[in-house]
């Protein structure tokens, strides 16, 4: 880990790290898996694998706070973190001590006071309820499935044809299942698919807009500063990525440039497709945009990641010789 000068605040030992939170980052002695692994770096929240060795965590001075033994761990939100124990997941407060006993396939991390818990796993997650910093159900598992709480409401659904509707804290429906997938509220809105149809809903279920096209979808994420990136698919064999504002209206007229990820700190990534002067391919460069679709900071970038705290990590390429002449990439934030 490195500070805002760039210099080292924790020396570079260990072979998986997680972002620090609640002071606190997961590490492990052991090589992660390469599928989880990205130039040396652990990007999901989630690290696991049977070949990863075992999970604890280090403190602000690198030094060790848990020691490794976890099979599987979350970062810490709002003290606690999940973690698995003989193949169940519980969550431990940031002194290593046990607060929720391992008992649940999945959990996900604590939010507003509670988390998402499943009673099944696999790749729906069956049985969805939420519980308390102290295990104890707040919303029975009675949900085939959910998401988490955002804005006072979650998707879920109760098997009726699998059909989505939003509850309350209490897990009460205050919009009735009716949608075919439901994702998180963002400055008041949602996203859904309506009779086969992407659409927008307020908080009361009311559809504000709907897509022309079918195939266009939003980002999970939602939106943020009231824009958000789709896919624009009346070209099926070409999708295109672009920002758009709550009335669905592009905010970027350039047709060169094509959205990447949600707005951050007033800025949205983007990139323009360009041939490369090295293997004349196509490559692509990236930038910035405003939140009125200005370009702020000119496509030159090999990759680039959202503002944080004023800064973002962006990739500059570089020659390498132990790529066989083929050229490497050197990160800096900007």
């Amino acid at each position: 880990f490195i500070d805002k000068s760039g210099e080292f605040a924790v020396e570079s030992k260990y072979c998986g790290v997680l972002p620090f939170s609640c002071g606190l980052a997961a590490f492990t002695a052991s090589p992660v898996p390469d599928a989880r692994a990205d130039f040396g770096r652990v990007e999901t929240n989630q690290i696991n694998g049977k070949d990863s060795g075992l999970f604890g965590y280090l403190d602000l001075g690198g030094k060790i706070a848990i020691s490794p033994r976890f099979r599987s761990v979350r970062n810490f939100h709002e003290g606690l973190a999940g973690v698995e124990i003989d193949g169940k997941w519980g969550f431990i407060h940031t002194d290593g001590k046990i607060a929720v006993e391992p008992r649940f396939p999945v959990v996900y991390d604590f939010k507003d006071g509670i988390a998402r818990v499943h009673l099944h796993g696999g790749y729906f997650n069956h049985e969805c309820g939420f519980i308390d910093d102290a295990g104890k159900f707040v919303i029975e598992p009675r949900f085939d499935t959910c998401r988490d709480f955002s804005e006072g409401l979650a998707a879920a659904s109760i098997n009726d044809n699998d059909k989505v509707g939003y509850i309350d804290r209490n897990g009460t429906f205050v919009i009735q299942p009716q949608f075919y997938q439901g994702f998180d509220f963002r400055d008041g809105v949602a996203h859904v698919i309506s009779h086969g149809r992407p659409s927008l809903i307020d908080k009361t279920g009311r559809i504000l807009y709907q897509y022309e096209e079918c195939g266009a979808w939003t980002d999970d994420d939602g939106f943020t500063d009231g824009i958000v990136r789709v896919h624009d698919m009346r070209d099926p064999h070409h999708p295109r990525p672009r920002y758009v504002d709550m009335k669905l209206r592009p905010i970027i007229e350039y047709p060169s440039l094509m959205a990447v990820h949600k707005f951050s700190e007033g800025l949205g990534e983007v990139y323009r497709r360009v041939r490369s002067d090295h293997s004349g391919m196509v490559d692509s460069l990236h930038g910035y945009v405003g939140m009125f679709g200005e370009v702020k900071i000119e496509p030159q970038f090999d990759s680039a990641s959202l503002f944080r705290n004023g800064l973002a990590r962006v990739a500059l390429r570089v020659p390498n010789d132990d790529l066989r002449g083929l050229p490497g990439y050197k990160y800096c934030f900007i």
